[in-house]
């Protein structure tokens, strides 16, 4: 199956379907805002945000809908669930003045600042999408970020918030967004606006290097993601 967010209902909600885009169903059927689903390893849960409570928060729920809980209650914004189902990374204020990156237990314990932006990086410094990636060197989180300019870059960090690597290391005129790790850990694919409109690239994980371009088109192609397998 493939979760997905759409407005179709007059308000942003989380559907699932077949991977042929069959059996499309509303899983959260509300009148608020419910977004960036991600599911966990087994296909058994779905983590997601809501502003149902007045700001956005991470939500979990099991794969039909049913069982929808809350897991913060500080903000949070894009969750991903690790590998091994036992962690969730999101983007969070955390009761600071700018998005950080932060990591949590599965029921919402436990939660970890990972980043803190430069707050003189730019006028609204930022770290944010965050996406687990087992690269050739172990765990680390992707995410993208303003702290080196005005422009959004994509860093990797260790999940104790060691070893903060801008990837790749080029101070080019270039925004970098949404990374998402293939499953074995060796690409990233990510949206850009490098070709004047936002496309669809790859790059290898740990250097930035073997570029491709998987989109080519006059439409925005935005927010990738890997099938299980990475062959798609």
């Amino acid at each position: 199956k493939i979760a997905f967010t759409s407005d179709r209902d007059g308000n942003y909600e989380i559907y699932v379907m077949g991977s042929d885009g069959s059996g499309q169903t509303n899983l959260t059927d509300n009148t608020d805002d419910d977004s960036y689903p991600s599911w966990s390893p087994d296909g058994t849960r779905i983590a997601f945000h809501s502003n149902r409570d007045g700001n956005f928060e991470i939500y979990v729920m099991n794969a039909d809908g049913t069982g929808q809980t809350q897991l913060t209650t500080t903000g949070g914004f894009a969750p991903h669930g690790s590998s091994d189902g036992s962690k969730i990374t999101y983007a969070s204020y955390g009761g600071n003045p700018y998005r950080s990156i932060y990591t949590m237990s599965t029921d919402g314990s436990a939660k970890t600042r990972v980043t803190s932006p430069k707050y003189n990086a730019s006028p609204y410094p930022v770290d944010r999408s965050p996406n687990w990636c087992n690269r050739y060197d172990g765990l680390w989180i992707l995410f993208e970020s303003n702290r080196d300019s005005y422009l959004e870059r994509i860093y990797a960090i260790r999940p104790d918030g060691s070893g903060l690597t801008q990837i790749p290391n080029s101070a080019e005129y270039i925004d970098y967004h949404s990374p998402k790790c293939s499953p074995d850990g060796s690409k990233i694919l990510f949206n850009s606006f490098r070709d004047g409109n936002e496309e669809i690239f790859v790059m290898n994980s740990a250097t930035g290097g073997d570029l491709q371009q998987l989109t080519n088109n006059p439409g925005y192609n935005t927010l990738g993601g890997w099938s299980p397998d990475g062959t798609k």
